[in-house]
């Protein structure tokens, strides 16, 4: 069952009883799980960069910016593990990012295969730019770098590497990011060859 965040009731300025708490939305919105995912991993990211150059680092307690770091990592990957249970598999990408971020590698590699796997078999009838399903003998254009995305149309190959404020698609991210990794993965598949054997270009897939 997919989780949700549990918020404390509200109380009233003018009395001391409690308001009945806001529901929590059963499964997260696509926006919402982004959105909280890509402000996640940017702070993630900056806090990893560590302190600035020839500052004091007295050891001490953990500070309170540290505290909120947790929890907004914990937060972002719990609204997105609802969203996986609840049949979106996007969410494996994001997942991927926010446990790199947070410096989980084994965990962001086993989110970012289960991606790709599932890419690789979406791709045979499913538009990456639309995302629209189509019959495995529809005519369709596919992408000369993976060899697995295909697009209905031009402007649908087009509109898949658009950033998502352009136009592009905010869960899949743009496909020219992932397409080098994606047509390793494809290849190796296809081959028989280990999984473990595309590692390196994994990592420098969510290193950027």
């Amino acid at each position: 069952m997919p989780r949700c965040a549990i918020i404390a009731p509200r109380r009233c300025r003018s009395h001391s009883c409690a308001l009945d708490a806001r529901p929590q939305p059963i499964a997260p919105s696509t926006a919402r799980c982004c959105t909280l995912h890509t402000a996640t991993v940017c702070t993630v990211r900056a806090a990893r960069q560590g302190p600035v150059a020839g500052a004091d680092q007295a050891p001490g307690p953990p500070s309170h910016s540290s505290a909120c770091l947790d929890d907004r990592v914990r937060e972002a990957a719990e609204w997105l593990q609802a969203a996986l249970d609840g049949g979106r598999p996007f969410a494996n990408l994001h997942l991927a990012h926010l446990a790199f971020g947070a410096g989980q590698e084994d965990a962001a590699l086993a989110h970012l295969k289960e991606h790709l796997s599932w890419r690789v078999q979406r791709g045979r009838d499913t538009c990456a730019g639309c995302g629209q399903t189509r019959g495995e003998d529809t005519p369709m254009l596919t992408c000369s770098g993976c060899r697995v995305a295909r697009f209905c149309s031009a402007d649908d190959q087009k509109m898949a590497s658009k950033k998502a404020a352009l136009g592009g698609n905010l869960t899949a991210g743009r496909h020219k990011d992932i397409c080098g990794v994606l047509r390793k993965w494809s290849e190796g598949v296809k081959d028989g060859v280990a999984p473990d054997s595309c590692t390196a270009e994994l990592v420098a897939f969510l290193q950027r």
